[in-house]
């Protein structure tokens, strides 16, 4: 199992790195942002992301992972982060969101319409 962990400024450190940490024991996991730097958390947790977030990499991964905190506000502004959303959601992927998460899948248009 492939799984990208969306990260942006103000994550929540507990909705972030523990699911990371499950997933790494499942299989290989990606920490993917709208750029390639070091993002810190609500409370000061710091964790870099290995890949940028792109339409076409939604393709490699079984499962998108949303932490929430105040990071879904910041990734929702990310054209590149909707995009790939929308194309894990088109190809069946599991997309899977927290706290405030869902912002991001209403931001995509994913949501409108599935119970």
């Amino acid at each position: 199992m492939k799984v990208a962990v969306l990260i942006e400024d103000y994550f929540d450190e507990r909705e972030l790195i523990y699911p990371l940490y499950r997933f790494m024991e499942l299989g290989e996991v990606d920490v993917v942002g709208p750029e390639l730097r070091e993002y810190h958390g609500k409370y000061g947790f710091k964790v870099k992301a290995a890949r940028v977030a792109a339409p076409e990499a939604a393709e490699e991964y079984d499962v998108i992972w949303i932490p929430g905190g105040y990071a879904p506000d910041r990734l929702r502004r990310s054209k590149a982060i909707l995009e790939m959303v929308k194309q894990a959601v088109k190809l069946g992927k599991i997309v899977a969101a927290v706290c405030h998460g869902p912002w991001i899948l209403i931001s995509a248009g994913v949501i409108k319409g599935v119970e």
